[in-house]
């Protein structure tokens, strides 16, 4: 795939006569009763070069084209690919190639890969091969207009085919015409803005320029979206309406939105008013999201679209059901859609201060309800919330054995699409809100939590997680509405010695722990204010005898420490304009659905970043809750007995959450330790991300490392060799010690996992709401609210390439170790853990595998009889994951060591032993490379073996002497 890639991107970049070299060499073999025929019409296909430069000389077309077309009537098996290369000489070349005396031929051989059940008397009808539907339609798209008959044949090839697209004909040709239908579109638009960059004179445009009478007309978008609507209106209600069906009909929109939007709205509107077609209804919401922006930008051609969105947001809201998800689902989705592209802000005071269009002064009028719409709209997430209670709650009492487990539930995986869905939406609108109705927002959420108790499973978690994307938006009217009341609370309420030494968890502690903890996430700026009182619940909270309650407060402790040291942009509204804006500069109704242009400076991206006053808060979090646990753990490392599984547990579980302000911690600086020798010296200065200004530090007479990394891993690492020989079956513990230490090493502020899913999400969010069509003077194809949420990522991905390029040092040298004893312990989950540290501490530092050679060489001497589970533990980290065996290193000395200590170890009948050896060895068997050797030898030494094969009387050829003689005297000009 990379080779065909690069000959891709090499073509157009071929000199002159590379058609008639290729001809030349390829046309003899291609003899179709020849296996040589597929290949060279493969190599044609990679390497013929099909573009005109501007001015430059045309592609000799001519010389192939013909042949070609004779094979693609005589219907070889290779006429798959000589479509392809006739498909992109016409997209290359619109307007320059006729085609119109291939075009009935062409279609036929499209209607037949279809492979549609008809036939005749009972006999079969002849199928056709599949084609490439993106070669179909590049060939298509590139003849329409300029007077061609190509939109009549399209006509009729869908009239042929819309039968079978009814939701009572399902097939699995449905899924094949959809996909062209698709990719119809995709290419039709794709030569729309092609036209439009080749008329924009500012544009440098190198590709072939398409003559003014080949353009597409008016008239020609009209009958290309009158052909394609209907049988698409039609799809959309079948099982791929949801899919390939929603996209084309968003694609049509963006064409004609008056024609395309007027169809839809009039089958939109039954289906949301009707509750007997759950489908329909399902469909309408699909394609609803993707028509969104065709829908509230109206402009010219659909002016009256804008006035559409309020109504349909009231008929939304029946759709918010808790005993139906799926609909609850694709409600949020239309609703953060909408959302993200309006301003939510009364604009009704507009029409009397400036002269608008008829369609506008509606809209302003409309805009005054938008506040009691988003008001009976949280009323319904609250109804939601209600209604999904934990089965955990429906019970009485807590016993004794629950209070010394987790009270918290495990969600379904409905639960947790509700939850994620809901906090997307209700972040979106408080986001998109003017501070007027914000306010009325928050005052109303703020009077529904206060006062009030939630089981902590599913209800409270939904419940908080609403707060913390309302407190995302709206960070300093939710702080300050929430978090001096909840700490005041909390603070009364585990103030007594028998709250102090309570057992069993109270379900108000935990109820607001829990808010406190969601609520916390949001700006450093906001949640640096609120500091002191939420210190005053830790220090209370922190020393419960309860552990579920101690598990809450630690996770308020990490979520404040992680929000004052996060970076993050400021707001993501759509808009840049200050909300006191005057209507007669700013008038939110015209801005619907617009998108920013003219670069990264026009989207005026704010940022907050942890400074002095973070640094200090942080600083004084640590020493007040840190440092006491580390000393602990000091203490501990000497006599564990001094500390119960539950408070070793609790310090080691503060120490972990202390890394959410990894941000703030600097690596330590020690002296880089070479593993690999490199023929290139690498540059430890080049600094991806810029020293921390502002970085959190031990104070000297804490007798520690000022280098809080570094203090820790020195701490956990005593920790963990004093576990392995006294406590070795604490295999909680031993699970927060792997990730403190993996943590420590190779934790910036994000992990990578969480970093690709956030990439993937805003990936779908960036092809939902991007533009179809592009005018020629915009470049920008996204809302602001989506370049702001790719600015922060590509902040956060500087972050994991800072971590990737660290060096390596004597303190990474200690973990590896530690990791390999952890890797080889007696308990399978802690052996997992540590093996999958390993593994990456083995990415992120090639070479540092050669460390533990001598380990793993003496762990496979051991008899696996009486250390089974040290050897399977050796054997597991030889395996890898992912074919990243070390047995295939390129190293000749981790070979030199492992192979032969492998083939020496001794043999076990356990099954496991038996089946990691198998994989081992398919592993070699399967992926070894084979190394080419080449020997030398000296003339002297031919000569001594001359002397020696006569002696021995062994017969030696002049040829072979010769040869060898030759190969010496080459190696020696060499």
């Amino acid at each position: 795939n990379n080779i065909n890639s690069l000959i891709r991107h090499c073509r157009p970049y071929f000199g002159p006569g590379t058609t008639e070299e290729l001809l030349q060499q390829f046309l003899p073999m291609m003899c179709p009763f020849d296996e040589q025929m597929n290949r060279s019409m493969r190599y044609l296909d990679m390497f013929l070069p099909l573009v005109r430069r501007q001015g430059g000389r045309p592609p000799n077309h001519h010389l192939w084209r013909p042949l070609m077309l004779d094979m693609l009537r005589n219907s070889p098996f290779w006429e798959v690919i000589a479509v392809g290369l006739l498909s992109r000489l016409a997209w290359k070349n619109m307007g320059h190639i006729d085609w119109e005396d291939e075009l009935p031929l062409f279609f036929t051989k499209v209607l037949r890969s279809f492979k549609l059940p008809v036939g005749y008397r009972g006999m079969a009808a002849c199928l056709g091969r599949g084609f490439d539907n993106s070669n179909v339609a590049m060939f298509i798209v590139a003849n329409l207009g300029g007077g061609s008959s190509t939109q009549q044949h399209l006509c009729r090839l869908v009239g042929v085919v819309e039968s079978y697209l009814h939701p009572s004909n399902y097939g699995s040709w449905t899924s094949q015409i959809m996909d062209l239908f698709n990719k119809l579109t995709l290419h039709f638009n794709k030569r729309i803005n092609r036209e439009r960059r080749q008329n924009n004179e500012d544009d440098s445009y190198w590709e072939n320029t398409i003559p003014d009478k080949k353009k597409l007309k008016r008239t020609d978008v009209d009958a290309f979206v009158d052909c394609l609507l209907p049988v698409t209106l039609t799809a959309l209600f079948g099982r791929a309406g949801i899919g390939d069906a929603s996209v084309v009909l968003a694609r049509l929109a963006a064409l004609r939105t008056t024609l395309v939007m007027t169809k839809f709205l009039d089958l939109m509107y039954p289906a949301l008013t009707s509750s007997t077609e759950p489908i329909r209804l399902q469909a309408c919401l699909s394609a609803g999201m993707l028509t969104a922006r065709s829908l509230v930008t109206g402009g010219s051609d659909f002016p009256a679209g804008p006035t559409h969105v309020l109504p349909l947001l009231k008929l939304l809201l029946p759709g918010i059901d808790p005993n139906d998800i799926s609909k609850t689902m694709s409600t949020f989705q239309l609703l953060t859609t909408f959302s993200t592209l309006i301003p939510l802000v009364d604009c009704s005071a507009a029409p009397s201060q400036m002269e608008l269009s008829e369609e506008e002064t509606e809209l302003c009028m409309q805009s005054a309800e938008f506040c009691d719409f988003l008001l009976v709209f949280l009323e319904r997430c609250l109804t939601v919330v209600e209604s999904c209670v934990s089965s955990q709650s429906q019970t009485s009492q807590y016993t004794a054995l629950d209070s010394s487990s987790s009270s918290h539930a495990a969600m379904s995986k409905e639960e947790t699409l509700l939850e994620a869905g809901m906090s997307f939406t209700i972040r979106s609108i408080f986001q998109q809100s003017h501070p007027d109705i914000a306010k009325l927002l928050v005052r109303r959420l703020s009077d529904y939590v206060i006062g009030r108790t939630l089981e902590t499973g599913v209800s409270g978690r939904l419940l908080a997680n609403i707060c913390r994307a309302a407190a995302k938006a709206q960070p300093a009217a939710m702080l300050a509405a929430l978090v001096p009341p909840t700490c005041r609370l909390l603070v009364s309420l585990t103030a007594s010695e028998a709250a102090q030494k309570e057992e069993r968890p109270d379900s108000e502690v935990m109820f607001n722990l829990l808010m406190l903890s969601e609520v916390l996430h949001c700006r450093c700026d906001v949640v640096v204010l609120y500091v002191d009182e939420v210190s005053v619940v830790l220090q209370q909270c922190l020393t419960l005898v309860c552990v579920p309650t101690q598990q809450l407060a630690v996770s308020v402790l990490g979520a404040l420490l992680d929000s004052l040291t996060t970076t993050e942009p400021v707001d993501c509204r759509s808009f840049t304009q200050p909300w006191d804006t005057p209507f007669d500069e700013f008038l939110p109704v015209r801005h619907w659905g617009a998108l920013i242009a003219g670069g990264w400076t026009n989207m005026k991206i704010e940022w907050v970043e942890p400074g002095p006053d973070e640094q200090a808060a942080v600083t004084k979090l640590f020493h007040t809750f840190i440092l006491p646990e580390l000393d602990k753990l000091d203490k501990a490392t000497q006599d564990l007995t001094i500390l119960t599984r539950e408070q070793l547990k609790q310090s080691v579980s503060i120490v972990l959450e202390s890394f959410n302000a990894g941000a703030l911690l600097p690596y330590w600086d020690e002296e880089p330790i070479e593993l690999l020798p490199m023929q290139v010296p690498i540059d430890t200065d080049k600094l991806i991300l810029s020293s921390c200004p502002y970085p959190v530090q031990f104070s000297q007479d804490t007798g520690r490392p000022s280098n809080v990394r570094k203090a820790v891993a020195e701490t956990i690492l005593r920790l963990s060799d004093a576990m392995i020989t006294t406590d070795s079956d604490n295999t909680k513990v031993y699970n927060h010690i792997i990730n403190i230490l993996w943590t420590v090493g190779l934790l910036h502020s994000i992990k990578r996992s969480d970093f690709d899913s956030r990439w993937r999400t805003l990936s779908q969010v960036q092809r939902l709401l991007r533009s179809n069509l592009v005018g020629p003077h915009q470049h920008w194809h996204y809302v602001r609210h989506v370049m702001t949420q790719r600015a922060n990522l590509q902040h956060l991905s500087r972050t994991l390439e800072h971590v990737e390029g660290l060096p390596f040092t004597a303190t990474h040298k200690a973990i590896i170790h530690q990791a390999f004893r952890l890797s080889t312990t007696n308990y399978s989950p802690v052996r997992r853990c540590g093996q999958q540290l390993l593994r990456n501490l083995f990415v992120q530092f090639p070479g540092s595998y050669l460390l533990v050679l001598p380990a793993i060489k003496s762990n496979l001497a051991l008899d696996p009889t009486q250390h089974h589970k040290k050897f399977k533990g050796t054997l597991h980290v030889l395996l890898g994951s992912k074919c990243k065996c070390l047995l295939l290193k390129k190293m000749w000395p981790g070979l030199q060591h492992l192979w032969p200590a492998l083939l020496t170890a001794q043999h076990s009948e356990k099954p496991s032993i038996a089946t990691l050896i198998s994989q081992l060895t398919d592993d070699v068997l399967r992926y070894t490379e084979i190394l080419a050797f080449s020997d030398t030898a000296s003339a002297a030494l031919l000569i001594l073996a001359r002397s020696v094969a006569e002696q021995l009387g062994v017969s030696v050829e002049s040829s072979e002497v010769a040869a060898g003689q030759a190969r010496v005297e080459k190696e020696e000009a060499n």
